[in-house]
């Protein structure tokens, strides 16, 4: 099968690219994160077919006012050449009034040429102020998925703010401002930096998946990501000096922690680190008189961490232990009480210290 030769609408439609699109299937999403270094020409169609998935899905879990539909249908008939309908919510119940007519919009969207202004507010529907921004603020009790109009994809937990322009300028950032937490996915862009602002630090991305904690009146902001790399600056000084000189970059299974008061960064890793190497699973980590330096590479490339360790004092160190689902940490405690020695974390890399085997 030939993805390359596929249209917008023909990959929306694979059930396979939608699978990988909704991050359902672990095998779509290695499959279509591989085909898409693989084709970095396909960047734009794959983007805009997965915007394509997300909205349609989006329509089916989302609930619109009577006058928020008039208002948008009204829109559409404008923009479109056609006269706006009157009482148009009144020819269909509620809920398919709301699904057909958002459904119909995305559609046109790729199988015509619409106004950019139009494309961009189905992929950024929220409330839009005098200031040209869109503000979508979750008051409920659950977390809410926001849609970007470049592909990329907010979660915005309760009592949480996010501010952004309904369509990204080529040749600009891509910059988002948030109060609150939320747990982003952004669609890679080389030449278009993501940068999320809060209070006190920017966190500047090209794409990757990320959470940032940022309350309104906490003491503190944290930023941790789970793929891809990141740089975190504060907002004070000379953004140009500090994005570049000051900024702390971090990998996956990484976090910083910015103190608002000392306003000082302080690096770690996550408390649960994921593998974020697919290829090892749980019997890559049943040891039998492994060798230290082994059984440390192997978590090394599984978690995508640093260990420091001294291996002429640990050269004559094996560990056998049948270890599998355990946390990374519960991981190196075991090993760690098996041959003796104890494990720290100094700035997201692990440090073992041992008297030798």
């Amino acid at each position: 099968m030939d993805y390359t030769q596929y249209k917008v609408e023909e990959l929306a439609a694979d059930e396979s690219f939608v699978r990988w699109a909704r991050g359902d299937d672990p095998d779509a999403i290695r499959f279509w994160e591989a085909f898409r270094s693989k084709h970095p020409e396909m960047a734009v169609r794959i983007q805009q077919a997965r915007t394509l998935v997300l909205n349609l899905r989006s329509v089916q879990e989302t609930r619109y006012s009577d006058d928020y539909i008039n208002t948008l249908w009204e829109r559409i008939e404008e923009r479109t050449g056609g006269q706006p309908k009157e009482n148009s919510v009144s020819w269909w119940p509620y809920a398919v009034a709301a699904s057909l007519l958002l459904m119909g919009l995305t559609a046109l969207f790729y199988y015509t040429e619409l106004p950019l202004s139009v494309s961009q507010e189905i992929a950024t529907i929220g409330h839009r102020g005098d200031d040209g921004m869109v503000e979508e603020v979750n008051a409920s009790d659950m977390t809410r998925r926001v849609y970007l109009s470049d592909g990329s994809t907010v979660l915005l937990e309760p009592d949480s703010r996010l501010r952004y322009r309904r369509g990204f300028l080529e040749g600009e950032s891509r910059e988002v401002f948030l109060t609150g937490t939320a747990f982003f996915e952004v669609a890679r862009n080389p030449a278009q930096p993501f940068l999320v602002n809060t209070d006190d630090v920017v966190t500047r991305v090209l794409g990757t998946s990320f959470r940032i904690v940022a309350p309104e009146n906490g003491s503190e902001v944290v930023v941790a990501v789970k793929t891809g790399k990141v740089s975190v600056y504060s907002r004070k000084g000379d953004p140009a000096q500090t994005s570049s000189t000051n900024a702390v970059v971090l990998l996956p299974n990484q976090q910083v922690t910015y103190l608002r008061d000392e306003e000082v960064f302080g690096k770690s890793l996550v408390p649960a680190p994921e593998i974020v190497k697919p290829a090892i699973s749980e019997k890559d980590f049943n040891f039998e008189n492994t060798p230290i330096p082994a059984v440390f590479q192997i978590l090394e490339e599984a978690y995508g961490v640093d260990i420091i360790f001294d291996e002429e004092v640990m050269a004559n160190c094996f560990v056998t232990a049948p270890l599998g689902s355990e946390s990374l940490f519960e991981k190196l405690r075991i090993i760690c009480r098996a041959i003796g020695a104890r494990y720290e974390t100094i700035d997201a890399t692990v440090v073992i210290t041992s008297a030798g085997c």
